[in-house]
């Protein structure tokens, strides 16, 4: 008779599951040394995590790594994208004009509460639907930050802890 301790295996299977995550990662990183710019990296990425069985509905993105191209290849992927979003000179679409993100929060009616969020659906250069969140800064309350998702069904305040989450 063979008596096995619960604690034994259960070691010897995290053990055996870090290995694993460690070839992955060895296996991610000389595909990303094979990238030539960060879009590249940004989707062999997302198709590693996916390869690997890692299952996501959204993929959080910093402002550095939120562009249209990127966000359209993300969704021919299925998933969603929540990113913070810069003001510098992405324009969006919205009601048959093209306005700067500056100009779209005078669109924006802010629910006056303590989190003082208001949200637009707009889309992108290439056509792409997005919800816009924006934030009013609390210590300037002209200045407001920018969540774009490409889930329009999500609330604002499930968009921004999404986004806090990551």
């Amino acid at each position: 008779m063979v008596c096995q301790n619960n604690k034994t295996e259960k070691s010897r299977n995290q053990i055996s599951s870090t290995v694993r995550e460690l070839q992955l990662w060895k296996e991610c990183k000389s595909w990303i040394k094979c990238a030539a710019v960060k879009s590249d990296t940004v989707m062999l990425l997302v198709k590693w995590a996916l390869n690997t069985g890692i299952c996501a509905d959204y993929v959080l993105m910093d402002i550095w790594f939120e562009a249209d191209p990127r966000i359209g290849a993300i969704l021919e992927e299925g998933l969603d994208v929540i990113g913070m979003v810069k003001h510098l000179n992405q324009c969006y679409s919205y009601q048959g004009r093209i306005y700067p993100l500056s100009e779209l929060q005078k669109f924006v009616c802010f629910n006056g509460g303590e989190d003082d969020l208001g949200s637009l659906c707009a889309a992108t250069k290439s056509g792409i639907p997005v919800k816009l969140v924006f934030m009013r800064d609390r210590s300037e309350k002209n200045k407001c930050l920018y969540l774009l998702s490409t889930d329009c069904s999500l609330s604002d305040r499930d968009i921004v802890n999404i986004y806090g989450k990551g």
